[in-house]
């Protein structure tokens, strides 16, 4: 039987993917770096000053781990891509390929970094609890998750598009800001911290105030991410 080559952006509606799915993903599907670098430095304000060891979740086009890296963590990658390892490995990083839907071998981090990944998977409970085993007993773990209901997704909707990502979109999970923070309390963590990234995006700098006052007041409708730092009970 001949089998036909699928795109990374046809991959993982109904099924996790695999390592060789994420190398295609990681070479074909483009990200935007604004957005990325927005995110991750939105993400280190809720670490206020603590630094340490840390572990960025998924390698994307290394936005996220560079900003990290000079913020001045001392940074790991994982992900599930041998591409995206060795690339890790080019660019002087520690990296080791994991699938966070399994218990991973390493421990004690003091913060893990998983912004925009668990929207990827089949059971991102099981993979935020795993996460959560390998942080060092006073760790946190910092998640950013789409919210895919916000104005712009609502108003695509309903004249007949499908909004972000189009068709071809590569989420197997579907976030708002409540089901989001279903998720953090079914895996038993608790909240330290919240912030919203605008819907508006970073290059519009003339609108970038509006986006930042919008995002505040109504996230469900003006926020494109949630950004939520955790940690567990036993640390509060």
């Amino acid at each position: 039987m001949k089998t036909t080559k699928t795109s990374a952006k046809q991959l993982g509606r109904s099924a996790d993917m695999t390592a060789e799915d994420y190398d295609r993903y990681f070479t074909e599907y483009p990200s935007d770096s604004g957005r990325t670098v927005y995110r991750t430095e939105t993400a280190i304000e809720l670490t206020r000053n603590s630094r340490g060891r840390a572990l960025s979740v998924g390698a994307g086009n290394f936005g996220e781990a560079d900003y990290i890296k000079k913020a001045g963590f001392d940074i790991e990658i994982c992900d599930l891509s041998p591409k995206a390892v060795a690339k890790a490995h080019e660019k002087g990083y520690a990296a080791f390929a994991a699938d966070i839907s399994e218990p991973l071998e390493r421990c004690g981090y003091d913060f893990i970094f998983c912004m925009e990944v668990l929207e990827h998977v089949t059971n991102p409970l099981k993979a935020l609890k795993n996460l959560a085993d390998v942080l060092s007993p006073s760790g946190q773990l910092i998640i950013s998750l789409p919210n895919e209901f916000n104005l712009y997704r609502r108003l695509a909707i309903l004249i007949g598009r499908p909004g972000i990502g189009g068709h071809e979109y590569h989420h197997l999970r579907f976030f708002d800001i409540k089901s989001a923070r279903t998720l953090i309390e079914n895996a038993g963590l608790k909240i330290a911290g919240l912030k919203y990234t605008p819907l508006i995006p970073p290059r519009w700098r003339l609108l970038h105030p509006l986006g930042e006052l919008l995002k505040t007041v109504r996230p469900q409708l003006f926020a494109l991410s949630s950004i939520w730092l955790l940690k567990k009970p036993e640390n509060e």
